[in-house]
């Protein structure tokens, strides 16, 4: 059965799904059924959906979109760390208020 990723908005791998159903209806759309993965935050994945290869590796076969409304936003990307508080010395280790007898 075929594999279904879903990454979040930054490229994150969030949940990964082996679909339990498969197939095709009478006008040719595709369909593929799983148990719904745990997505926790709100917003929009990508979900990509692999067939697995007799070597083990994975082809491509579709992606989609899906939004996910649940009430728990994404948490904001870290971003670099703030300077430290050099204290009172700063930078200046020579300066006499700052040196230890």
């Amino acid at each position: 059965m075929p594999l279904v990723d879903f990454y979040d908005e930054y490229g994150d791998l969030m949940a990964s799904i082996s679909a339990t159903d498969l197939g095709i209806d009478g006008q040719g759309t595709t369909w593929l059924s799983s148990n719904p993965p745990y997505l926790t935050y709100n917003g929009t994945y990508f979900a990509v959906v692999s067939n697995v290869l007799a070597d083990g590796s994975f082809d491509i076969v579709g992606v989609a979109t899906v939004d996910v409304i649940n009430g728990q936003d994404l948490p904001p990307l870290l971003g670099p760390s703030p300077t430290p508080d050099p204290g009172p010395c700063g930078q200046d280790l020579y300066n006499e208020q700052c040196i230890i007898n």
